[in-house]
């Protein structure tokens, strides 16, 4: 999500390249994050072959930025001691 919400559409090719995932959990993610209406997608022709690019929707971009905001809550609240067991 931090590469769409930084670049308004990437092409799926360059999404696996950056982020080293196989197709499978790749693709299994965006099904997910389409579902969910975090994100779209387009495939275009280009020459003889498809391209597809995604986008991350406005509720994308929304729960983004609350996940950034919760996760800085998290990261700035005091760590709980734990007592030895």
């Amino acid at each position: 999500m931090k590469i769409l919400y930084s670049e308004p559409e990437t092409a799926y090719l360059e999404l696996r390249k950056r982020l080293q995932i196989p197709d499978g959990g790749l693709v299994a993610n965006f099904r997910y994050l389409e579902k969910a209406g975090f994100t779209k997608y387009r495939k275009e022709i280009r020459g003889r072959k498809t391209v597809t690019r995604y986008n991350i929707t406005e509720t994308g971009r929304k729960a983004f930025e609350d996940f950034r905001t919760n996760l800085g809550y998290v990261l700035s609240a005091p760590v709980m001691q734990r007592k030895n067991l």
